[in-house]
């Protein structure tokens, strides 16, 4: 073991190396306390890809979210740890929630999701002539 004498300050080769052992762990966990959650969102009845879909993380502290592309592919990275709900929306289909997605450190959570259509029915029938002012 050779040391250096600077000053008063004995520095060791050993103790050099366990400061950056140490340094280097805590800097490496730092950056690894988030995930990515990513998957595809289609029309559950025609099978094909939802351009333009939002999916929102719900419960999580700043908001984080992602639009689909052609593909209906979507990713969120930097997921805070663990269990996530995700609410998935898109005009003309009914808005899920997606609950328990365990996000891991460094990991990706992979969610696919089929989205149903939805149909409002109206009772406001406009050729009614009740309705009409004449």
């Amino acid at each position: 073991m050779t040391t250096v004498k600077d000053d008063g300050f004995i520095y060791s080769n050993k103790i050099m190396r366990t400061l950056f052992a140490i340094t280097f762990l805590i800097v490496s966990l730092g950056w690894a306390q988030t995930g990515t959650i990513q998957g595809i969102i289609i029309d559950k009845d025609a099978q094909f890809p939802l351009l333009g879909a939002t999916v929102k993380l719900v419960n999580s502290s700043y908001p984080k979210g992602a639009i689909t592309d052609t593909d209906g592919f979507f990713q969120i990275k930097d997921v805070p740890l663990g269990r996530q709900t995700l609410k998935i929306s898109f005009v003309g289909f009914e808005t899920q929630y997606r609950d328990n997605i365990i996000v891991d450190s460094g990991k990706t959570a992979v969610v696919n999701i089929a989205l149903i259509e939805s149909f409002y029915r109206s009772d406001l029938n406009f050729f009614d002539k009740k309705n009409r002012d004449v």
